[in-house]
């Protein structure tokens, strides 16, 4: 879908192999990420998310 970057620290996070991921189920599996917080107010958690591991199964019928 289109998407315009608004502000710094913006990423756009998208799965190696879009055919053979549901993009609904890597959406869900960030949004379980738990990223500790950090003190000093803003923090950007992007170095957080990429040190994250997700175990994704291969049949995507399992995925949706």
């Amino acid at each position: 879908m289109p998407f315009a970057i608004g502000g710094s620290g913006v990423k756009i996070l998208y799965p190696f192999n879009n055919k053979q991921n549901d993009i609904k189920f890597i959406y869900y599996a960030i949004q379980n990420v738990n990223i500790p917080e950090k003190s000093g107010g803003y923090a950007r958690h992007g170095s957080e998310l990429l040190k994250q591991r997700f175990a994704i199964p291969s049949d995507i019928t399992e995925q949706q």
